[in-house]
């Protein structure tokens, strides 16, 4: 099933607290050119939909509605979620179903140094 006339699928659950529905586009998983934001190669479909999910059961959301969320390793470190070493990825509702994509770091620092402090 496409959204838009763009390839992918829906995930076969809802979210917990909203019953949100999300779409895995194809462009966002390898099959867009490099102007696309991607998801890592090793975050499962499954992880990308648990960070959605969170992201919706905390209600990490702007003025727009969008949710945003990150991924946590083992010991609850924030990692990179995109090819880019994206850290923080923005869920959008487009439509009937939600989809995200790595939007950019955390911290300011972790894409370029921080200008140094003044006296």
């Amino acid at each position: 099933m496409s959204v838009g006339g763009e390839g992918g699928h829906v995930h076969p659950n809802t979210t917990q607290r909203s019953r949100y529905r999300y779409f895995f586009y194809d462009k966002h998983h390898g099959w867009a050119g490099p102007e696309v934001a991607r998801w890592a190669l090793d975050l499962s479909e499954e992880d990308e939909f648990l960070i959605f999910d969170r992201a919706d059961e905390l209600n990490l959301s702007d003025a727009k509605g969008n949710l945003y969320g990150v991924r946590l390793d083992p010991q609850r470190q924030v990692i990179a979620l995109g090819t880019l070493r994206q850290q923080v990825a923005k869920f959008t509702d487009s439509g009937p179903h939600w989809h995200g994509f790595p939007l950019g770091p955390l911290e300011r620092s972790a894409a370029s140094p921080l200008p140094p402090e003044r006296p």
